[in-house]
């Protein structure tokens, strides 16, 4: 290797100093100079440069540590070259020509295996070196030593012997090392003793220290009171600087009120009438804006549309099967009426069949046969029997007529005079003979009249719903099938409302339990503010401003209304108070807006589904009173 530049760029008393050792013939450089010239600071540059800047160099009494640099540019026996810079750093201190940082490796194939100590051994002899050398030969130590040594004694293994020991040595302890024991334990132990000096800490030291936390402690509870108090002024006077411009808007629009004068109020109901006139505009114009939509589509399928010729030949047939289709859609828009009539039919059937005889049901057709018959024979009988009765009431009328009349005449027989001649009489009794027996006519009458009596209430007997005399069930009305019909109808019609009802009733229970269950689920997870909340707050709110206004503004003095708005603390407090318990309900509206919507659907649902759960309760209240009446009417 051959060094053919040395920059003392920055090192020693050195700046900007170059050494430029080539030569176009081989030979022997030879620097000279007197005392302080440098000599041996150019020989610890080239050193540096070679094997790093040492951690303690005295060679920046003119430049600082991190502004110390050297190059330099070598020649390897194979002809390649090396121009780079060495700078005093721990890592990263080697750079190229071009400043960019390499690697060691690439100057260690320049150095040939030559390490720090062989190199100052061999090429960095100073003057101190060379007296310590002297020394050394004189005490047997060092290499020279070592070889003069070995070769008085007759030693030619000593160099070995010394390697092999030095080896062991550097296993154990190696100066500026850090993987032999003795380096790691020193490492250790200065550790340790780095880390109990720095958590050591002296009575007075802390005392001191302990006195700066107590006063900075205390400093800063007084700042942060003082930062307190004047927040609440800077929030009241922002407060007050906020209602500055809605008071003096306050006052204008109470002046131009004034001059307006006393004016007509609208009726309480505008608001309303207001809303339903602009409800209805807004869906006239969204039908309109609709029928124009619908205009403009059907123009323009009406556009699109080419009629075919071979539809307009079948026209007659498609009006056909248009007209069938109309007949088959009606059909089936009635069918579901006929299944409806059919059900109440067999309704009012099961109802009928109920009041005759329970224990019947409709599929037992002979025995509903049986009963039809025997009910038409019982009206039968029952005609039959209401005629001799009327007959046996006629006949009882004419007979004490005919009595009455019978009397007159024996009253007339008595008054005449003496019986003549009975000739005529007898001729009269045989033409009444030739009539009939009378009283033999009137004893069969009244025969046939208790048999067919005895017939009905043998028949009443077994039907069972009358439990009354015959007398009884003569007087009483006939019922006329129209009237029967009518009750069926009514009692039908009553007992589906109440078991719609029952349901209805069943279902709003599960919805209102469903949403009590939703609403106490959100209350356990905190309480929610309400709109209501919030309006009373501010109303609270507006209540305390009032009275700081007629206090403040108007100079008014007010304790009973002041202790009435809150008699725990003073007016400013409680205003701001009640002023801070509105901001945070309103932000809590706002920051859980979601969730307060959901309560507040939940309550107007569950307030919903009460009111229907009364409703169906007064229906069922009224249900109950209507069937008690047809029963009534019926009876």
């Amino acid at each position: 290797m051959k060094i053919k530049r040395l920059d003392l760029k920055a090192y020693g008393h050195f700046t900007d100093f170059a050494i430029d050792f080539q030569s176009d013939t081989p030979g022997l450089h030879i620097i000279y100079g007197p005392n302080e010239a440098g000599k041996s600071t150019s020989l610890r540059a080239l050193q540096g440069l070679l094997y790093g800047i040492q951690a303690r160099t005295p060679d920046n009494f003119l430049h600082d540590y991190k502004k110390l640099r050297i190059g330099g540019h070598l020649e390897n026996s194979d002809g390649r070259e090396l121009s780079f810079w060495r700078l005093k750093k721990n890592h990263g201190d080697l750079l190229d020509a071009d400043q960019n940082t390499i690697d060691q490796s690439v100057l260690a194939e320049f150095l040939h295996g030559i390490e720090a100590p062989l190199f100052s051994s061999l090429f960095g002899i100073d003057h101190e070196t060379l007296v310590t050398g002297g020394d050394d030969i004189l005490k047997q130590r060092g290499d020279i030593g070592q070889a003069l040594f070995s070769a008085g004694a007759g030693l030619s293994s000593l160099h070995g012997i010394i390697e092999t020991l030095d080896k062991e040595c550097e296993s154990l302890f190696k100066s500026g090392g850090s993987r032999p024991e003795l380096n790691q334990a020193i490492r250790d132990y200065q550790n340790i003793k780095k880390e109990i000096r720095n958590l050591t800490l002296s009575s007075s030291a802390w005392k001191e220290q302990q006195d700066i936390v107590e006063s900075a402690t205390s400093d800063l509870e007084k700042v942060e009171t003082a930062r307190q108090t004047i927040g609440s002024e800077l929030e009241r006077l922002r407060r007050l600087q906020r209602a500055i411009p809605n008071l003096v808007k306050r006052g204008t629009l109470k002046v131009k009120l004034t001059e307006l004068g006393d004016l007509g109020y609208l009726s309480t109901e505008f608001p309303d009438r207001l809303q339903s006139v602009l409800a209805d505009r807004k869906s006239v114009e969204q039908t309109l804006i609709d029928a124009r939509s619908r205009k403009e589509m059907l123009g323009q399928k009406y556009s699109d549309v080419s009629p075919r010729q071979d539809f307009l030949d079948q026209s007659e047939s498609i009006d056909a099967l248009h007209q069938r289709l109309g007949v088959q859609r009606q059909a089936q828009n009635d069918r579901p009426t006929i299944h409806d009539d059919l059900l109440q039919c067999r309704t009012k059937a099961e109802t009928l069949l109920n009041q005759a005889a329970p224990s019947l049901d409709l599929f037992q057709t002979e025995k509903i046969k049986a009963l039809l018959a025997k009910r038409q024979q019982i009206l039968t009988q029952g005609n039959r029997f209401a005629g001799l009765d009327h007959g046996l009431i006629q006949a009882k009328e004419n007979l004490a007529a005919l009595s009455i009349d019978f009397k007159k005449v024996k009253d007339q027989l008595e008054t005449l005079p003496a019986v003549g001649d009975l000739r005529g009489l007898a001729a009269a009794v045989t033409s009444a003979q030739k009539v009939g027996e009378i009283d033999t006519v009137l004893r069969n009458s009244e025969r046939d009249s208790r048999l067919l009596l005895s017939n009905a209430e043998d028949d009443l007997k077994t039907i069972g719903i009358w439990t009354g005399s015959s007398e009884g069930f003569s007087t009483l009305p006939l019922v006329s099938t129209d009237t029967i019909e009518t009750f069926v109808d009514s009692f039908r019609n009553c007992a589906d409302e109440r078991r719609k009802n029952q349901q209805d009733q069943k279902d709003v229970k599960e919805e209102l339990d469903r949403v009590r269950c939703d609403l106490k689920v959100i209350e356990k997870t905190g309480t929610v503010a309400t709109e209501d909340d919030l309006v009373q707050a501010r109303e609270r709110r507006d209540q305390g401003w009032q009275l700081v206004k007629r206090v403040w503004l108007d100079g008014e003095s007010i304790p009973g209304e002041i202790s009435a708005f809150d008699n725990t603390q003073d007016l400013p407090e409680a205003f701001e108070d009640g002023l801070r318990i509105a901001d945070e309900l309103s932000d809590h509206l706002r920051s859980a807006a979601d969730r307060v919507h959901h309560y507040a659907s939940l309550l107007a649902e569950a307030e919903k589904f009460e009111e229907q759960q009364q409703r169906y309760q007064d229906e069922s209240t009224t249900l109950e009173e209507q069937q008690a009446q047809l029963e009534l009417k019926w009876q």
